[in-house]
């Protein structure tokens, strides 16, 4: 019932839908890729790439049938979705104007086969789930170079026909092809009706395209100048050598013309300017010398060299020497301003002369100096202009030149001067290649050149809470990057709160490092500095900093906003967070439009009602703002006019409230704000929402209304208990066009008797900021003062009822082992900002601090000098250090680590390998033992330790060797609480490998099924086996079981305990695997143990087999198999053929019932069967009769899972050929 028109070939275009004997458009409101995803999947086109609206493939006619389609997971049809259908175009709230369209996967596919390259060979298209081929007729140039334009391989040099790269196999979609060889797709040239032709493989065609290789870029490295050192090659996304094999000046002189680097001086073989990194792309290069890029000259194939780097290839070109500058400085020097130099005055080095600003704000803006001859010099500013800053910015990567300035405006230089009457074009890529003239006046007379540069402002603080607090980052080479923790003090904190305007600063931070560059190390100020560059650093471009942190800063300057109430969260008294204290805003000239500013900044929507005179109660602290009037247009409160910080004449019984529009959702029973079930504030009534189509959308819209980051999960099945009262809605389904839950789709109920579900389907949400905990102050990030984020707000405990119970559930929730310490009494210093908790009752077997009891959230006796602390047990990392007399014991913290064990036979036997600092490496065997193995096999959950073998027992690992040597008593939780040398120094080699046999072959089964790979999933975990919910269960899920048991590749993924219920444990819930896992529990899911399921909802899984390909392999196997519909008009309706024996082949209709068609619609992914068409009635099949007598029960997930008579056995003919009709 759907079909995709005017987009080229039938999977992209716009969507058309079939209802009522009529094709109709679908208009575009609330279209994303989720619906369009389900059409492309029903068309078998993949699946979808984009969504385009506004008519993009053109405009229909006639029926209009739907607007604001909405799709869910819950959804495997077009037609299953939520959507406003019209009954014809006189009902229709939209026009063809806005006509929905989707372009999917499996679009204008073409690929060239057989050839020597992905831009040579026979020209294979895609169509209807797999590949043909092109007959001849009518084939030429200009159709091979829209072929070529469509693969990114420049124009075509030659279009053979008569099968010139061989016959192909499988169906010949396109004849008579027609292209006036401007076309961007193939699919745009005329041909006949795709699948109609009168040719044979024999008349297959071909193309060989100008660009048959991918494009490379070269730099020479580690010579004395951009135009000397060892090759390097950049191919497949990756740096790499070349083999000196052959080597010699005719391939020089290519590579010197390919960098504009003048002609080869020399070839220099044997790695001559040392050893370089990354593969060696290539073993033997021939080249003539006038060919204009390598991939031009004759080689081996590239990407499969086999020298080692000690054979790296290198150039000299004649640029790079000093003959060359010389002469090309004097050829220059015709101005009457410049005089011939020595030697000594213009021979630059491009390694030693480097530029500088300083003085400015930032790296890109301030006085130009330049390093020359061992010293930084002056650059005077005659002739200096726009043209000069150009390039001079463009040198040190800083953008474009936004001024130009004379006349020492950043100070007066000192030292040498070596540049003067600068006069550059503007397209030179160094300053030195610009004509300049030596000195001819006294320097006392002269003045310094300065700039400032495009990418001036590089610094900044990242955060989602105003530009005063956050993560540190500089602007370099073109991207952000942070600064690395080591050596960050308070001294450094103030003087980038200075120069960004933020005050002094009040907290210098320690931050976990995520992701991205790093661009600045060892980052050390005296105090006295204007900016962060003045400072003594280090450029840093590696992407990890030796203390794993980076740094963030608070500032005195950074504002926060709150809403102080008792019950809600969009409405109350309107406090702001100023130079470190929270203080009131006066109700004095305070109007709607300041109260939108508010309530809109709060994530509440527009302001319902302003509450002047200290209705929500009085504030205590200053009065930070008075006479405030904003435009309604402001971001922050700030922003808006008022008069100066604390300047006011009103008092706290003019402290000014607001309620917002948006208050209308909570979540409750979680243990904090940012999580628990879901209520909705409607008609003067809090009431709950069922969970039918509730996912992470909705979820995440809750987060963002309540200011509690984002959503980690969607509870559903009354996880946090039962609601009472009113039930609000059902089926919410959100997109990104929604801002707040109101806005959703959903069915709204006028009461609890007008429900169609119960409380025991509440929806639940948990944000990322539920339940942070956090030890500050402390030697390491596993001691010190403990604080809770509440309302966005870090505060800190009182020691009424503190003990030794409460701080292990502190140290559990973070990960740092057990309590060792509780101290009180502000053991770890005063806090500041709120107490959260005071009379804390834990019994000590918490998972979560929230869990215990306590005073309501702010409620207490006490002040900061009974801060609460603690000391957990992984406080401190022991690190063995060995010299030659005595083994000394220090101390360091270490991020988490995984492991996993390869190459042995099963997941629990292997060499051992460690993730850590982002990269998998070994363990040196040196001191292995099974008291080291029995610790990995715990940590693996595969039971215990039965041997531990030594020198690489497995093959030689790959990476790093993280550690040579690791002390274990056996007993410990995981090996970073063993004794070791440190971490990433290792130095043994992957010959002395470490290895581990444990007692549990496989921590992961598949038990009750029909196969040995097919069952009911069930894990090993501290030492029980247990089952997986089927919470977003699916295919990708599926893939790594079967991946991991040697089980192929997943068929299915079925749920609802289809293999029997288990019994005992249920492990895993809402496991989410991409598909690149090699192990179940790599999957992001919940913590062990911890569901909203029962047994009645066991996952399963059905593999292809032990040994069997991926089903899509078109491979030379001959039991691979595929099924198809044949007809002219439809993809879910027509004849049926499966392919077999590398030929495609009929049905007959004898014994082919309704339980068959089903299977046959299904596998088709077009719902169930609608009516059986047999006796040929879509004509007459060609080839073999495969299947007769078939006989579906109706549950297969295959046509050739029922039960028939042998392949090609059968007592019919095509006369009888079955065909289908879907409902899909």
């Amino acid at each position: 019932d759907v079909r995709l028109v005017d987009g080229g070939d039938p999977c992209a275009g716009r969507v058309e839908y079939y209802r009522e004997g009529e094709w109709g458009t679908v208009c575009h409101d609330s279209w994303e890729l989720k619906p369009a995803d389900l059409v492309c999947k029903q068309l078998n086109c993949g699946r979808a790439v984009s969504a385009p609206t506004n008519a993009y493939f053109g405009q229909g006619s006639d029926r209009i049938w739907a607007n604001g389609v909405v799709c869910t997971k819950d959804h495997s049809y077009l037609k299953d979705c939520f959507a406003w259908w019209f009954i014809g175009n006189k009902n229709a709230t939209c026009s063809h104007k806005s006509d929905a369209g989707v372009v999917c996967s499996d679009h204008g596919k073409v690929r060239l086969v057989d050839g020597e390259s992905r831009c040579s060979g026979r020209v294979e298209v895609y169509y209807r789930g797999e590949w043909g081929t092109l007959c001849d007729a009518g084939w030429g140039i200009s159709a091979a170079n829209v072929v070529c334009r469509q693969l990114g391989c420049g124009h075509a040099v030659w279009a053979p026909g008569e099968a010139h790269f061989g016959n192909g196999t499988g169906p010949i979609w396109l004849d008579n092809i027609r292209c006036s060889g401007t076309e961007s797709y193939l699919w745009q040239c005329g041909v006949n009706s795709l699948g109609q032709h009168n040719c044979t493989h024999e008349q297959d065609v071909g193309v060989i395209c100008s660009e048959e290789r991918e494009p490379i870029k070269l730099r020479l490295v580690n010579g004395d100048n951009p135009c000397s050192g060892t090759l390097q090659v950049f191919y497949k996304g990756q740096w790499g050598t070349i083999c000196h094999n052959s080597w010699d000046t005719n391939e020089a002189e290519v590579v010197c013309r390919q960098l504009d680097c003048g002609s080869a001086v020399s070839a220099p073989l044997r790695a001559h300017f040392g050893l370089g990194t990354g593969p060696v792309w290539v073993d033997v290069i021939d080249c003539k010398g006038d060919e204009a890029s390598l991939l031009q000259c004759q080689s081996r194939p590239w990407g499969h060299g086999r020298c080692d780097h000690s054979r790296d290839a290198g150039v000299v070109c004649s640029d790079g020497s000093e003959n060359a500058i010389l002469s090309e400085i004097y050829l220059r020097s015709a101005s009457p301003f410049q005089t011939v130099f020595s030697m000594w005055d213009i021979v630059f080095s491009a390694v030693e002369f480097q530029l500088k600003l300083i003085n400015g704000e930032s790296l890109c803006s301030g006085r130009l100096e330049v390093y020359h001859n061992g010293s930084w010099g002056r650059v005077f500013d005659d002739f200096w202009d726009l043209s000069d800053g150009q390039v001079a910015c463009r040198q040190l990567e800083c953008g474009n030149v936004i001024a130009v300035y004379t006349g020492s405006r950043y100070g007066k230089g000192k030292g040498p001067v070596w540049l003067n009457r600068v006069e550059c074009q503007g397209d030179e890529d160094v300053l030195w290649n610009c004509n300049s003239s030596k000195l001819n006046q006294p320097q006392n007379l002269r003045k310094d050149a300065a700039l400032i540069c495009s990418e001036h402002r590089s610094l900044r603080l990242v955060s989602t809470e105003g530009p005063c607090t956050g993560k540190i980052e500089v602007f370099s080479d073109g991207s952000w990057g942070s600064v690395c923790h080591d050596s960050q003090n308070m001294t450094t904190a103030n003087v980038v709160c200075r120069q960004l305007g933020c005050g002094e600063a009040m907290e210098a931070e320690y931050l976990p490092q995520k992701s991205g560059s790093v661009w600045l190390d060892e980052a050390k100020c005296l105090g006295n500095e204007s900016s962060l560059w003045e400072c003594s650093s280090e450029r840093r471009r590696e992407r990890d900093c030796a203390s794993g942190g980076v740094a963030g800063v608070f500032c005195s300057e950074h504002k926060k906003l709150r809403l102080v109430s008792e019950e809600y969260i969009c409405a109350g008294r309107v406090e702001i967070f100023y130079n470190g204290s929270w203080g009131t805003v006066c109700s004095d000239s305070f109007r709607k439009t300041s109260g939108d500013v508010v309530c809109r900044q709060m994530n509440c929507g527009d302001l319902k009602e302003l509450i002047p005179d200290a209705q929500f109660g009085e504030g205590s602290g200053p009065i930070l703002l008075d006479e405030v009037v904003c435009q309604g247009h402001e971001s922050f409160l700030w922003a808006c006019p008022s008069a100066p910080w604390g300047k006011h004449n009103c008092a706290h019984r003019d402290d000014v409230g607001v309620i917002c529009k948006d208050g209308d959702v909570r979540l409750v029973d979680g243990g904090d704000s940012c999580a628990g079930r879901l209520e909705y504030y409607d008609d003067g009534e809090w009431g709950t929402i069922c969970h039918d189509s509730w996912e992470l959308k909705p979820a995440d819209l809750v987060c963002k209304q309540l200011n509690c980051g984002r959503a980690v999960s969607a509870p559903t099945n009354a996880y946090f208990g039962q609601g009472s009262g009113r039930i609000w809605a059902n089926g919410v389904v959100c997109t990104k066009d929604h801002s707040y839950l109101k806005d959703c789709f959903a069915w709204w109920f006028i009461g609890k008797e007008n429900a169609t579900c119960g409380h025991e389907i509440d929806a639940g949400v948990i944000c990322s900021d539920h339940g942070k905990v956090r030890l500050v102050d402390g030697e390491s990030r596993c001691s010190g003062r403990v604080e809770v984020y509440y309302r966005g707000e870090w505060g800190t405990l009182c020691d009424d009822g503190w003990g030794i119970s409460a701080a292990n559930v502190v140290c559990r929730q973070l990960g740092c082992g057990h309590a060792v310490w509780a101290p009180g009494e502000a053991h770890f210093g005063n806090g500041t900002g709120p107490i959260w908790l005071d009379n804390i009752h834990c019994s000590g077997t918490e998972s979560y601090l929230w869990q215990c009891g306590a005073n309501s959230l702010g409620e207490h006796d006490c002040k900061h000098d009974q801060d609460v602390g603690v000391t957990c047990s992984e406080k401190e990392k022991l690190r063995l250090s060995f010299t030659k007399d005595f083994l000394s014991i220090t101390t360091e913290e270490r991020e988490p680590i995984k492991l996993r064990l390869v190459n042995g036979d099963n997941p629990c036997s292997g060499t051992l390998q460690v993730f850590y600092k982002g990269q998998w490496g070994t363990i040196c065997g040196d001191g292995w033992d099974t008291n080291n193995a029995e610790v990995v096999c715990r940590q693996l959950d595969c039971g215990s330790a039965v041997s531990a073998p030594l020198t690489a027992h497995f093959g030689s690992g790959t990476g790093p060797v993280w550690v040579d040597v690791i002390d274990c008593k056996g007993d410990e939780a995981s090996l970073l609480q063993c004794q070791s040398k440190p971490w990433g120094h290792g130095r043994c080699d992957h010959s002395k490998d470490a290895g581990v046999v444990c007692s549990e072959k496989m921590p992961l089964r598949l038990v009750d099924g029909d196969k040995p790979c097919s069952g009911r999933v069930e894990i090993l975990h501290n030492g029980r086996w247990g089952s997986v919910c089927d919470g977003l269960w699916d295919l990708q899920d599926a893939d790594v079981v079967c991946k991991e048991l040697g089980c192929g590749i997943a068929i299915s993924a079925p749920g609802r305990a289809h293999f029997g219920e288990g019994s005992g444990e249920i492990w895993k819930d809402d496991v989410e695997c991409d598909g690149s896992e090699s192990r179940l529990v790599e999957c992001p899911s919940r913590p062990w143990g911890q569901h909203n399921c029962t047994h009645r909802d066991d996952a399963g899984v059905v593999c292809s087999g032990k040994g069997e390909k991926h089903l899509s392999t078109e491979g030379p196997c001959t039991e691979h198999k595929k099924l198809r519909l044949v007809s002219e008009e439809y993809i879910c309706a027509g004849r049926v053929e499966v392919f077999y024996n590398r030929s495609w082949g009929t049905v007959c209709s004898d014994s082919f019932r309704k339980t068959s068609g089903d299977v046959v619609c299904r596998q088709m992914n077009c719902g169930d069967l609608k009516e059986l068409k047999p006796d040929a009635q879509f004509e007459e099949g060609l080839g073999p009769i495969w299947l007769d007598d078939v006989v579906c029960q109706g549950h297969e997930s295959f046509l050739w899972a029922c039960p028939s008579a042998p392949w090609g056995k059968h007592n019919c003919a095509h006369k009888d050929d079955v065909g289908v009709i879907c409902k899909g």
